[in-house]
């Protein structure tokens, strides 16, 4: 495992080696990233209509995951590509890119892996359907009101932020 020096070493040396590619390499991992989680959402959805079960709600968080990891890879090949201007703020956009990634994708994902393990693992049974569907629409209305307001409408992103404690508390408590 490299400490944080030597990382940072490393990372001098590749742009000192190949600056001009830094973008491109950039650009070509971001574009392989976004068609995988483009098919794996594609995946998971078309499972859906196969499964035994029906269509469950915490299958839903898998897909929201997907959807956010998509638009968070598309503001990160903005980034990339320096679209960033006066209708769209640099600052802006690295932090939508940032919460679209890490709290829709990555934190959609585990809470929808929670939903579905976590009564097996506990031995219980789920929580209440309605603060099921609750928790799902704050979590995934907060994380869209958040990457608004970071982009554009910060009173929206306070709101979404406040949405996003609400699911979080309302997901402790179911």
């Amino acid at each position: 495992m490299w400490t944080q020096p030597e990382a940072l070493a490393f990372c001098r040396i590749l742009e000192s080696v190949a600056p001009a590619y830094g973008a491109h390499v950039a650009l070509t991992g971001g574009l392989l990233f976004l068609v995988a989680v483009a098919l794996v959402g594609w995946i998971i959805y078309r499972m859906m209509g196969r499964s035994l079960i029906g269509r469950r709600l915490d299958v839903h968080y898998y897909l929201a995951a997907a959807l956010y990891g998509l638009l968070g890879m598309l503001l990160g090949l903005l980034l990339v590509m320096g679209v960033a201007g006066d209708w769209l703020p640099h600052a802006g956009l690295r932090l939508a890119h940032l919460h679209l990634t890490l709290v829709g994708w990555v934190s959609l994902t585990i809470v929808g892996t929670m939903y579905t393990f976590f009564p097996t693992i506990a031995g219980t049974s789920a929580g209440s359907a309605k603060l099921f569907r609750a928790t799902f629409w704050l979590l995934v209305g907060g994380v869209a009101a958040l990457a608004a307001g970071l982009l554009w409408l910060v009173p929206l992103g306070f709101l979404g932020g406040l949405a996003i404690t609400a699911g979080a508390l309302l997901l402790g408590y179911d």
